[in-house]
């Protein structure tokens, strides 16, 4: 082995002798370059393009969430809304039922719908255990204004088609808790044969309690017929779900 003596330049593998330990220590194999002034020109112009596009995306997703805001407002005010669903001028109210169940008692009742497709929403909600009967949405919501949800009642819903008849024997069958909104859409032949024939679709709900709920609960129940003149195009988009996002604005 051999050693370098400190005043000994050093000298790499290519031959280049430094003349200082400073210098060798700056080996570290970066070498610096001049960047033209066309490339800053077209860095520049790259950063303010990505900026103005980053603006257009910002001002069109500020004007359609505006927008929306709106359409809520509108449609889901306080003069709107019945037991926390939008009942506005884009919806029609088919029926209205008030109710009390005790253990396993039932409550069924009949609607008809003249949407079409047919499209509804059912909405199911406990109201109280003391509250008097009302007869009519605008009454009962004058006088569940202050009264709490009742987050615990158990509660089971049916629904079945019965003009035209359906060909099974139950349509569905809901398990909630507490106040829930169900959406039901029906796109078969035998209800567009029955829209051209009578002008509706007749349907019936049963609402149902269970056994170990011993009190007796007050219940709401109404259903929101959707009137939109394009049913049609909106169930024949497959990218997206016109019950479910019917049903969430209304929850809005």
């Amino acid at each position: 082995l051999t050693s370098t003596s400190e005043a000994e330049p050093l000298v790499p593998a290519k031959g280049k002798a430094y003349s200082s330990q400073n210098e060798a220590d700056g080996l570290t194999g970066f070498t610096t370059r001049e960047i033209s002034p066309q490339a800053i020109r077209l860095w520049l112009l790259l950063q303010v393009t990505g900026f103005l596009f980053q603006f257009a995306l910002w001002r069109e997703v500020s004007s359609h969430l505006a927008d929306f805001e709106d359409v809520v407002a509108r449609e889901c005010g306080p003069q709107h809304r019945v037991h926390g669903v939008c009942a506005g001028p884009s919806w029609n109210t088919s029926k209205f039922e008030n109710f009390r169940l005790a253990g396993a008692e039932k409550k069924t009742f009949t609607f008809t719908t003249k949407s079409e497709p047919a499209t509804f929403l059912l909405a199911v909600d406990p109201i109280s255990h003391q509250a008097p009967l009302a007869v009519s949405p605008v009454e009962a919501e004058e006088v569940d204004e202050d009264l709490p949800d009742l987050k615990d009642v158990p509660w089971s819903a049916e629904v079945r088609r019965i003009i035209p008849p359906q060909t099974v024997p139950l349509m569905r069958v809901y398990h909630h808790i507490g106040r829930e909104v169900v959406t039901v859409s029906d796109v078969s032949e035998e209800a567009s044969a029955s829209m051209r024939e009578h002008g509706f679709v007749e349907w019936e709900a049963q609402v149902q309690g269970f056994a170990f709920q011993k009190e007796s609960t007050r219940f709401a129940a109404f259903v929101e017929d959707a009137v939109s003149s394009q049913l049609t195009a909106m169930h024949m988009n497959e990218q997206c779900s016109f019950s479910k996002s019917w049903k969430a604005f209304n929850l809005q």
